[in-house]
């Protein structure tokens, strides 16, 4: 039954590919998951996981981390992307129980949308990224889901924009079929459909936000609750069918030429090896292995960087170099 399940999640993600590229300006497919294993994700709390070939919110409250993520395995395009996901609340919330919780985060990194927890007294991270969100706004206490509504948040560092205009639920509807786009640096826009095919949108839908245009660098999706927010606002519903693509125009950022001559070596290692760059300001390296799962997140900012790997198993790795300047993805080899 797992096997005709993945060949069924083939062949329906080929087809919802193809209407994704017809619809946009789509060139290039960057991820897809039916969430039927939860191996290549990094799940952080217990309210928020995998399981049954879905993305689980389980009485998921806000005010702590809980949440899963996973690098999309390249850093999206600026000017074109458009990233979908079916979204089903399982069950209504309780009395003095409202919402607040983060759909769908596309960050550049994997610290939270846009909080630290407790411990960090909920600082904002230092981190861009653009997300959809599902909340009550007429407060932490209201239940009722025909208050609640869908919106979009876009975040420059600490700096975090929210748009005034929504897209209302409703207790009529079970199922909604999201789709987040980026139509160009700075601007976003969120759709809601009731269909599969997305072809019947929601009252309301869809919405245009205007957000910073030196957003850059979002290489990894997220899941989860909204970490900062009271912890009186929970959610029990499921996600799925996780869809991004791109118009592949990563390569046409204007400063890309600052990392043409980037070099890695040796390679392959097995201990260590040296990014070389031709740049001072401030780069994040990311290293991925094949399953998608991060395995290293560090800030380098000289010319020539030593990368300890001594504790990495043998296997090929995508290296992601990136900055307000551009970026770079390489292959590395270690061998043991």
């Amino acid at each position: 039954m797992k096997i005709i399940k993945y060949f069924v999640f083939l062949f329906v993600s080929f087809q919802h590919i193809l209407s994704m590229s017809a619809a946009g300006q789509c060139n290039e497919v960057v991820f897809t998951d039916n969430f039927s294993s939860s191996s290549s994700w990094t799940t952080i709390g217990s309210e928020v996981s995998i399981g049954a070939g879905k993305c689980n919110f389980v009485n998921a409250y806000d005010g702590s981390y809980n949440k899963i993520y996973k690098s999309v395995g390249s850093v999206l395009s600026d000017t074109y992307f458009k990233a979908e996901f079916d979204l089903s609340i399982t069950s209504p919330n309780p009395s003095g129980n409202g919402s607040g919780h983060d759909l769908l985060c596309l960050t550049a990194g994997t610290l939270d949308w846009e909080n630290y927890d407790a411990s960090m007294s909920y600082q904002v991270t230092n981190q861009d990224g653009i997300q959809v969100n599902l909340g009550s706004p007429g407060g932490v206490s209201d239940n009722n889901i025909n208050n609640w509504v869908f919106g979009i948040g876009a975040k420059k560092g600490t700096v975090v924009q929210s748009s005034s205009a929504t897209i209302p639920a409703s207790s009529l509807i079970k199922n909604y079929y999201l789709r987040l786009e980026r139509l160009s640096k700075g601007k976003t826009q969120l759709s809601i459909f009731s269909d599969s095919a997305r072809t019947v949108s929601l009252p309301g839908s869809p919405v245009i936000f205007t957000i910073d245009s030196t957003i850059t660098g979002l290489n990894t999706i997220q899941h989860g609750v909204h970490t900062g927010g009271n912890s009186a606002r929970m959610l029990n519903a499921t996600l799925d069918n996780d869809a991004i693509c791109d118009n592949n125009n990563r390569n046409e950022i204007t400063e890309y030429s600052y990392f043409a001559d980037c070099k890695i070596y040796p390679n392959p290692t097995n201990t260590n090896f040296i990014i070389e760059t031709n740049f001072l300001q401030k780069q994040l390296l990311q290293i991925m292995d094949m399953n998608g799962r991060l395995v290293l997140n560090q800030v380098i900012q000289t010319t020539k960087s030593l990368i300890d790997v001594s504790n990495f198993v043998s296997g090929i790795y995508n290296i992601s170099i990136s900055g307000e300047e551009g970026f770079v993805n390489k292959k590395l080899v270690i061998i043991r």
